[in-house]
């Protein structure tokens, strides 16, 4: 048997995995750098928020939403609480996050996450999957928020896509 097909077959694959990764773009938030899909429309408003979606209508998942907060004396950065807690800091409209489920990871850049990720929830019959996460180097703060489809990328598979480009300069 010719080793054609499965050479043809790893060549393919090759060049898709080449071809997700060259289709993305950089994002700066003030000191944090990372990247988003490069088919995504974004919108940002003066460095600290960003607001991006993978469709041409904002209220359709995938939903990207980032803050950077930087702590000073005067005014701290809100806490890193749960998306379900009735802590301050805490948003009304992540009150569908239920069942949320913690994980922290220390990141080779030096940078830590808190990371919730939220049971599933059916909203005008979709079924969308959400998360919440918070990633910390010393007084600098990058708040996530991602709501995902049944067709997207799942919220720990993009969170950890977005770890991984993650820099904080």
């Amino acid at each position: 048997m010719s080793p054609r097909p499965y050479i043809h077959t790893v060549f393919c694959i090759g060049a898709l995995c080449m071809a997700q990764v060259a289709a993305a773009r950089d994002v700066r938030m003030l000191s944090f750098s990372f990247r988003l899909p490069s088919s995504w429309h974004i919108e940002a408003d003066g460095g600290d928020r960003l607001f991006a979606t993978g469709t041409k209508q904002p209220d359709m998942p995938p939903v990207f939403m980032a803050e950077v907060c930087v702590s000073t004396a005067d005014k701290p950065c809100p806490p890193s609480v749960a998306p379900d807690s009735d802590a301050e800091g805490s948003s009304p409209r992540e009150s569908f996050c239920t069942g949320a489920q913690m994980t922290t990871r220390q990141w080779p850049n030096g940078i830590t996450e808190k990371r919730w990720i939220c049971a599933k929830t059916i909203v005008s019959g979709a079924a969308l999957t959400s998360a919440v996460t918070y990633f910390e180097i010393g007084d600098q703060k990058l708040r996530v928020g991602y709501i995902a489809g049944d067709k997207d990328p799942a919220p720990a598979e993009f969170l950890d896509d977005l770890a991984k480009s993650l820099k904080a300069e």
